[in-house]
């Protein structure tokens, strides 16, 4: 690979459809396939990222293993999640890859009055709506990422905050009208964001 190369990301759709060409001034490879689950990003790491030797890989993805997971396995998902995301960075590491992880975002109901009404009925009744379940699940994740990074000493992308409201979902104008996707605005956001996180790292160290 190019020397000038500096990031790799991996992932599903979301990382997927993320379209950017640079992080922190440096060159960027997408390898995000849509659908992909976590252990599916980890079948495909020594050929999409350490084949590639990039300074830093970006670890985004997750949440397709939460839509899949039937409730009664969804504990052993989320353990398998975990597994995966450390096998990955002890991939990277074993490779002088530096490890950049992504929190995962929220959904939000699909558009439309109906499904809105339905949400807000839900919500004032104490139900539990699939959104918020999935959601619940995905922050649970997101927090054991957080800490994993802390221990591990690994630098995190906090997309899931990035996007979020006061309660903590996404915000609708970062939301296509599926309640999954993401919007260009939420990718201009995100890239702002990841921009201003990572070049103290990468553009200060290349600099000088």
């Amino acid at each position: 690979m190019d020397d000038a190369t500096t990031f790799v990301l991996i992932g599903a759709s979301y990382a997927a459809s993320w379209q950017t060409e640079s992080l922190a001034g440096q060159p960027l490879i997408n390898k995000g396939i849509g659908g992909n689950e976590s252990g599916e990003m980890l079948d495909r790491f020594a050929d999409d990222v350490v084949a590639l030797q990039p300074r830093a890989v970006v670890i985004w993805g997750f949440i397709n293993d939460i839509f899949r997971s039937s409730p009664s396995e969804l504990e052993a998902t989320k353990l398998r999640i975990r597994e995966n995301i450390a096998a990955m960075v002890q991939l990277a590491r074993s490779s002088g890859i530096e490890v950049i992880v992504a929190t995962e975002v929220t959904v939000r109901e699909p558009a439309g009055f109906t499904n809105w009404i339905a949400g807000l009925v839900g919500r004032a009744m104490g139900k539990t709506s699939y959104r918020q379940y999935i959601n619940e699940h995905v922050m649970d994740v997101n927090q054991w990422l957080r800490d994993f990074a802390e221990k591990e000493q690994l630098l995190v992308l906090d997309f899931e905050r990035a996007l979020a409201d006061d309660d903590h979902r996404r915000k609708a104008k970062y939301t296509q009208d599926d309640g999954s996707h993401l919007t260009a605005a939420a990718y201009s956001e995100i890239t702002k964001y990841a921009e201003s996180r990572l070049a103290p790292t990468f553009v200060n160290s290349l600099n000088h």
